[in-house]
């Protein structure tokens, strides 16, 4: 299937390239900081979304009712 191809690594920790200079596709070799890659900044004045947390990682407890 597309899009569902295996990468082997021996690292502990991983990160997808977003620069596209690495060297070892689709993962992060550090390749960014050569190149001045910087992520673009959300607007400041943007709230996460309903459901997120301030990162915008889906909350574990999305769609509960908080204990009172």
């Amino acid at each position: 299937m597309p899009g569902r191809e295996e990468t082997a690594t021996d690292r502990r920790v991983v990160a997808l390239c977003r620069c596209g200079k690495t060297g070892i596709p689709p993962l992060c070799d550090g390749s960014h900081r050569a190149v001045g890659f910087r992520a673009p900044a959300p607007p400041p004045s943007a709230e996460p979304p309903p459901g997120t947390d301030e990162r915008g990682s889906q909350s574990p407890r999305t769609g509960l009712t908080p204990e009172a």
